[in-house]
């Protein structure tokens, strides 16, 4: 049969950031990834799975009083932790930014999401990122979390992979 013909299926799974995720699936290291705002080209095709809204998640300390959701434009007078500025969701960031004439001022650059969850405890700053990355966290009572309004931020999540792959492996 074609499914003995196949061979064997292995899976490795490991967590990154999605640029680099991105990059090591058009330079081969990978066959397939989930990344946030993936793009076609390069030898890669995706398939969009969901959209997901970004949160702001700080220490419950500095979150204290703020309307939930808080408009974008009060985004400026908070402490910020960001990607650094080569990377898609800080672009992103920056760009509606400029787009509504919001100056994000208090921003130091951190990643990976351990980095920044150390930061933000002891620096008392906040996060715009995916709520699903501290979840845990908020659940716990270690960060709280508000929407982001006027405009939303969302990101969309999408399997991006490797053209030239069978089409057993990715259907």
């Amino acid at each position: 049969s074609a499914a003995e013909n196949r061979p064997p299926l292995r899976l490795d799974v490991r967590q990154g950031l999605s640029d680099d995720l991105a990059a090591e699936v058009e330079d081969g290291r990978l066959d397939a990834a989930l990344c946030y705002d993936a793009e076609e080209g390069g030898g890669k095709s995706c398939e969009w799975l969901f959209a997901e809204d970004l949160r702001l998640i700080g220490p419950p300390a500095v979150l204290r009083g703020l309307p939930d959701p808080i408009a974008f434009r009060d985004l400026a007078r908070l402490p910020l932790l960001l990607d650094a500025g080569a990377r898609r969701i800080r672009r992103h960031i920056e760009g509606i930014a400029r787009a509504h004439g919001v100056r994000l001022a208090l921003v130091i650059d951190a990643e990976p999401p351990g980095a920044k969850r150390t930061l933000a405890l002891r620096q008392d700053r906040c996060m715009i990122v995916p709520y699903g990355l501290f979840f845990e966290e908020v659940a716990l009572g270690l960060f709280a979390a508000r929407r982001i309004a006027e405009p939303p931020l969302t990101r969309r999540m999408a399997l991006l992979w490797r053209r030239g792959l069978p089409a057993t492996v990715i259907g």
